[in-house]
């Protein structure tokens, strides 16, 4: 899915960046991601891209590829959120929120659900 939203959108920018509730501390998350226990870092992946051609066009078109590729629409205040999980191997999974904003995609994936709902519903759009 990745690939062909890649294809037609024609992302012009992609921004990622990892938020913490506290400081992010290189070698603790180093030694974290070695022993396997990330998941208590309490991460979130932030992203945002966005598209050469107009929101008129692909606002629908990616609403309408997250409803097919069977995403949950949340409406959460005056924000319309996409949710699935992405499988992280060995029987897990973590939550990821997408919202289509105009010509731009914000996603957000944490295995904390709440904090990764805040997140996004404080990027400023």
């Amino acid at each position: 899915m990745v690939q062909s939203i890649y294809t037609w959108a024609k992302p012009q920018i992609i921004v990622v960046g990892l938020y913490s509730p506290e400081t992010i501390d290189i070698a603790d998350l180093d030694q974290k991601i070695n022993n396997k226990t990330l998941p208590d870092a309490d991460l979130c992946v932030v992203a945002s891209a966005n598209s050469v051609f107009p929101g008129f066009i692909v606002s629908p078109i990616a609403t309408r590829l997250l409803k097919n590729e069977g995403f949950t629409k949340i409406i959460s205040g005056n924000l319309t959120e996409y949710q699935t999980s992405i499988n992280i191997g060995n029987g897990q999974s973590i939550p990821a929120l997408l919202n289509v904003a105009g010509n731009r995609v914000f996603a957000t994936v944490s295995e904390n659900e709440p904090y990764a709902q805040t997140l996004m519903s404080d990027i400023n759009r």
